[in-house]
């Protein structure tokens, strides 16, 4: 790390471009665009704020790998703070139409007008989109194409830059001021284009952020589905079983609050929760009839092994927990750590729930599927003690949403088949 900075310092000081060299590793991008700041002003240091003084919440919010929201506010505010304006903001193309902008942070601006979208050639950054080149306005007033909002009433000079990646303008940095008679000049414009340097920089990180999540998620499921197989392959019940529970276990998921990351990593832990049973051997997993003392033994590791499996995985860590714990119990009797109450993961609380259920209601070798108010009845009296009784209430209710959109469905059907009056 320190060898690439004192390269980086080298070619700053040598005039070279360096930023669209180091965009795969965006905290020393971040780094290098503050130090671009600090070379190209320590000859001649403008009155007013310095940069550098501000740049540096800009600068760690980067570096952090902040979300690019955030970046760009913190942007925005200190673009007001370093040039002494009451308002900025950072205008991007929109992605489903090349005839609009989007305004995606600003600082001293009506709340309703970031997430606005405009015009692509309104306003000042409008103007920079499309041609490309800073603008220094000194009445905003007498400008062409003004914004048709409240962010614009009352705003005399301004000054708008581009924000640039590899030579392409991704978008456009925007400051103005209300008070009479201010002009901007070289100085202005000098420090909104370092900060602009900034927000590509944390535009492009969003973009790379953004790609490298669809790739993960991309490769996490297909991982999660080959291992899957592969206990279906050794378990025709269990890959059904899976399936079932999964469905199960989202709908309580929506039931009791949960993020859709949440659910997410609810439904990965489901299709998995049984996946350590690829290391039970075929003696005990495929036993016609219930299992004894030692071979009860053995089962109760697959959680466990399954939770090792998945923790190796990238982006399967907290997936893994879920399904170690799945087979705890609310009074603490479970396995494999005896977990109790709240100290065991929810989705992991949801999965036992589900599983039972799905397993009582199944037909298995050694006796026949129980009726689903039986099952209910079960779970009902296993809650407090098997159940978490929360969980138990939301998959009971979600039990009883589904039978009645089924018994709805059934009787419009059956409505449908029977013959019109004459």
């Amino acid at each position: 790390m320190v060898g690439l900075v004192a390269v980086a310092i080298d070619q700053i000081l040598r005039g070279q471009a360096v930023l669209s060299e180091w965009w795969v590793d965006l905290p020393l991008a971040a780094l290098v665009a503050a130090l671009f700041v600090h070379a190209t002003q320590r000859r001649h240091q403008p009155p007013g704020p310095r940069p550098l003084d501000a740049i540096g919440e800009v600068m760690h919010a980067v570096s952090r790998g902040r979300h690019v929201d955030d970046v760009l506010e913190s942007l925005t505010r200190q673009a007001c703070r370093i040039i002494d304006v009451e308002r900025a903001v950072v205008v991007v193309r929109d992605d489903t139409d090349p005839r609009l902008a989007t305004v995606i942070a600003g600082h001293g601006v009506p709340s309703d007008y970031v997430g606005r979208r405009i015009g692509i050639d309104e306003g000042m950054a409008g103007r920079v989109i499309t041609s490309g080149e800073p603008v220094l306005v000194d009445d905003y007033g007498k400008f062409p194409r003004r914004i048709a909002h409240a962010a614009g009433a009352d705003l005399r000079a301004g000054a708008a830059v581009p924000i640039c990646r590899d030579g392409v303008v991704q978008g456009a940095l925007a400051a103005g001021t209300t008070v009479p008679g201010r002009r901007f000049g070289g100085n202005e414009l000098e420090a909104l284009l370092r900060l602009a340097e900034l927000g590509a920089v944390a535009i492009e990180q969003a973009r790379m952020r953004e790609e490298l999540e669809t790739a993960v998620e991309a490769g996490v499921e297909a991982g999660v589905e080959a291992m899957a197989a592969a206990v279906d392959m050794r378990d025709d019940y269990t890959g059904t079983h899976s399936e079932e529970v999964v469905r199960l276990a989202r709908s309580v998921g929506e039931c009791m609050g949960m993020t859709q990351e949440q659910l997410s990593e609810l439904e990965f832990a489901a299709r998995l929760h049984d996946v350590g049973k690829i290391g039970v051997p075929d003696a005990v997993l495929r036993k016609q009839g219930p299992l004894e003392g030692a071979e009860w033994e053995i089962m109760r590791q697959h959680p466990a092994w399954g939770a090792d499996m998945l923790c190796r995985v990238p982006g399967l860590k907290r997936v893994s927990r879920i399904v170690r714990h799945a087979h705890e119990r609310w009074d603490g009797d479970g396995y494999p750590d005896r977990l109790r109450r709240e100290d065991i993961p929810l989705a992991s609380r949801i999965i036992l729930a589900c599983d039972a259920y799905n397993a009582m209601t199944s037909d298995r070798t050694y006796r026949d599927a129980l009726r689903p108010w039986i099952a209910v009845s079960e779970l009902r009296e296993g809650a407090g003690g098997q159940f978490d009784p929360d969980v138990v209430d939301a998959l009971v209710g979600s039990l009883r949403e589904q039978h009645s959109i089924e018994l709805r469905l059934f009787r419009q059907a059956n409505r449908a088949r029977q013959p019109a009056s004459v």
